[in-house]
C-alpha cells in the first residue's frame, strides 16, 4: 500500500533566502557581516566553509538565520540537474542562505528533520524538482514546494526510517575518508624515498623535463561546437584529476578527420598537461592509461611523451602532482582576467629530479601496490553508495 502523504508546508516551513545587491556583498567578513550560503555549498553536505560571501546584518531577518536541523535548497538556477539540491545543517552557525536558495525548517512536532533531510535527497524528489521551469534559469516555486506531497508515517516510524538510512550513510562516509585517505598514501611515499624537489636533499641530478621528452609537447585539437555528438572520443580537462584519467566511456565525441585522429590522438603512457584555466588548475596533469579505442585530446591541454631509457613515466606522472611542480608552474604563467596559461616552453623548462632508473622503479612498484588498495577503497565506496541509494529509494515507498 503506498504511504500516507501530506504537503510539505504541513511538516516545516519554507524561508525564502537573502535577498542583497551588488554593493552590500563582500568576500571577507567585518564582525557584524553574516555569511551566506549559495548553491554551490549545497553537496552531501553543507559546506560552511568554502566560497562564502558577506553581506550586512541588518539585510538579515532572524527567521532567515539557519538553526542546526535547517535544509538548504537551491530553488533557482542555470543548470537543471543544482535545482532542488538540498543538505542539511547539523550543528550551530552563524548565517544564512542568498536569495537563489530557501530554508525548509522542520517543525519538530510532528517532522524529524533528518527523515524530511533524507526525502528531500530522495530520487522521488529529485524527479519532480525537474519540472521547475524558465528558458535560461530554472526555478522551483516556494507555493510548488510548500504543496509537494511527501510521505507522512508516524514520528516514531520517521525516526526509524532516518535512523537506519544515518546508519548506511555512515558507512558511505567512512568508505569515502578511507579512500581519501588511500590518495595520500602516494605523495607521502615520494617524500620519503625519492624526497621533496624544492630542496633535493638526496643529491639526484637536476635537469630540464625536456631533457626526457621524446615526442612533444604538442597542443591539442580545436573543433567547433558543430563537430561535437559522436564520433572519436576526445580528452577533456574535466575528465583527468591527480595524474589519473577518471573515466573514458564517459568522454564527448567528435568528428574528426583522419589526419587529425594521427596528429592529435593518444598513445598508453603519454602524459597530458592543463595549458589554460583558472590557477588553482593550471598545469594539472594525466598518464594515458591502456586504451580499447583512439581518442584524441582537446586545444586547452599539451600532449608529451617520455624518454623511457632514461624516466619511468609513472614516476614522473608522480613527480608532476608534487606542490614543487605546482608552484613552477604557476610561477612561469601568464594571467589574464578569466584564466591563466603556460606554454610549451614553461613545461619543458620545468626542474626535474633524476634519480637512477631503477630508484624510480622501485617507487613505482611500491605506487602500485597502494593503488591497488586505494582501487578496493573505491569499489567498497561504490558498492556502499549503491546500497544507499538503494535504501534511500525505498524508504519512501513504504518498502523499508
Amino acid at each position: 500500500m503506498p504511504p500516507v502523504t501530506r504537503p510539505l508546508g504541513d511538516f516545516a516551513t519554507v524561508i525564502r533566502g537573502v535577498s542583497f545587491g551588488k554593493t552590500k556583498v563582500s568576500d571577507t567578513s567585518a564582525d557584524s557581516d553574516v555569511a551566506v550560503l549559495r548553491a554551490g555549498n549545497i553537496g552531501d553536505e553543507l559546506d560552511t566553509n568554502h566560497e562564502l560571501v558577506y553581506v550586512p546584518r541588518r539585510l538579515v531577518k532572524e527567521e532567515q538565520m539557519l538553526r542546526p536541523g535547517d535544509i538548504a535548497i537551491c530553488m533557482s538556477s542555470g543548470s537543471q540537474s543544482v535545482v532542488g539540491k538540498t543538505a542539511q545543517l547539523a550543528k550551530s552557525w552563524h548565517g544564512s542562505v542568498g536569495a537563489f536558495c530557501a530554508i525548509v525548517r522542520p517543525n519538530i512536532d510532528v517532522c524529524v528533520p533528518e527523515f524530511l533531510a533524507y526525502y528531500l535527497r530522495s530520487p522521488d524528489f529529485r524527479r519532480w524538482t525537474k519540472v521547475a521551469d524558465g528558458a535560461n534559469i530554472k526555478n522551483l516555486r516556494k507555493s510548488e514546494l510548500e504543496l509537494q506531497p511527501i510521505p507522512a508515517p508516524p514520528v516514531a516510524e520517521q525516526r526509524r526510517i532516518a535512523d537506519i538510512l544515518a546508519r548506511a550513510e555512515g558507512i558511505v562516509r567512512l568508505r569515502r575518508q578511507a579512500a581519501m585517505l588511500g590518495s595520500e598514501l602516494i605523495p607521502s611515499l615520494f617524500a620519503d624515498m625519492i624526497g621533496d624537489p624544492a630542496s633535493n636533499s638526496r643529491g639526484w641530478p637536476m635537469v630540464e623535463l625536456g631533457a626526457v621528452i621524446s615526442d612533444g609537447p604538442q597542443n591539442g585539437l580545436y573543433k567547433p561546437v558543430s563537430a561535437y555528438g559522436n564520433g572519436t572520443p576526445i580528452l577533456r580537462i574535466d575528465a583527468f584529476y591527480d595524474g589519473e584519467v577518471c573515466d573514458l566511456a564517459s568522454l564527448r565525441r567528435l568528428q574528426v578527420t583522419e589526419d587529425e585522429r594521427r596528429k592529435f590522438g593518444l598513445r598508453e603512457d603519454d602524459i597530458v598537461i592543463n595549458r589554460v584555466n583558472s590557477p588553482e588548475y593550471l598545469g594539472k596533469s594525466a598518464l594515458i592509461p591502456p586504451l580499447s579505442e583512439e581518442i584524441v585530446f582537446e586545444s586547452n591541454m599539451m600532449r608529451f611523451s617520455a624518454d623511457c631509457t632514461r624516466i619511468e613515466p609513472r614516476f614522473l606522472i608522480q613527480y608532476l602532482q608534487t606542490g614543487f611542480v605546482k608552484r613552477t608552474m604557476l610561477s612561469k604563467a601568464k594571467h589574464a582576467i578569466n584564466q591563466s596559461s603556460i606554454n610549451q616552453g614553461d613545461v619543458q623548462s620545468i626542474p626535474l629530479m633524476l634519480p637512477p632508473l631503477a630508484e624510480q622503479e622501485r617507487f613505482v612498484r611500491q605506487c602500485q601496490t597502494i593503488q591497488s588498495i586505494i582501487g578496493q577503497a573505491r569499489l567498497a565506496l561504490v558498492k556502499a553508495d549503491e546500497l544507499f541509494q538503494s535504501l534511500l529509494y525505498c524508504a519512501f515507498r513504504g518498502e523499508l
